[in-house]
């Protein structure tokens, strides 16, 4: 399958990511060529569409895996991942409208590393409890496709004219 749209769901702000082992609703099929992204990088974008809130203290790490089955069992294989158990993503990380996209590199790239995956999804794993948390999760092929976001560089200042 080749992305053709600009972007492929893999959550959409359906589940709250509040359980301490939880995969997103959608997987990828990779297929034959499980080059999805014809040869170029492709990404993966998180979106916090709810914020993130917790009285424990609560961590998270996001994985974008690649498994042998829809499930994401049979060896699941991190190929990218959003914190790491070093650095874990917090509460203040994850405030409301939070973005952070992954890039993944080539398709085919992980095809000939992992030959065995053929779907691809994304797995996170916290600590403590999370009251409440949601994500909108894509794959897309350009880091800015998003028409609500656009980055600016570090020395951007905004004003208002009146």
């Amino acid at each position: 399958m080749t992305i053709y749209d600009g972007g492929l769901q893999l959550e959409a702000s359906t589940q709250t990511w509040t359980t301490s082992f939880q995969y997103a609703t959608n997987t990828i099929a990779l297929e034959e060529l499980k080059d999805i992204g014809a040869g170029t990088t492709v990404y993966v974008e998180f979106q916090v569409t709810e914020a993130f809130t917790t009285g424990t203290g609560a961590t998270m790490v996001a994985a974008v895996i690649v498994a042998n089955a829809t499930n994401l069992s049979g060896d699941p294989q991190i190929i990218a991942q959003l914190g790491n158990s070093t650095t874990p993503m917090t509460a203040a990380m994850l405030a409301l409208g939070a973005r952070f996209t992954l890039p993944l590199g080539s398709l085919d790239e992980t095809r000939k590393a992992i030959p065995d995956a053929t779907y691809l999804g994304v797995l996170a794993e916290t600590t403590n409890t999370w009251t409440a948390g949601k994500f909108n999760i894509r794959l897309i092929l350009n880091a800015n496709d998003n028409p609500l976001w656009k980055s600016f560089p570090a020395s951007f200042t905004h004003f208002t004219v009146s």
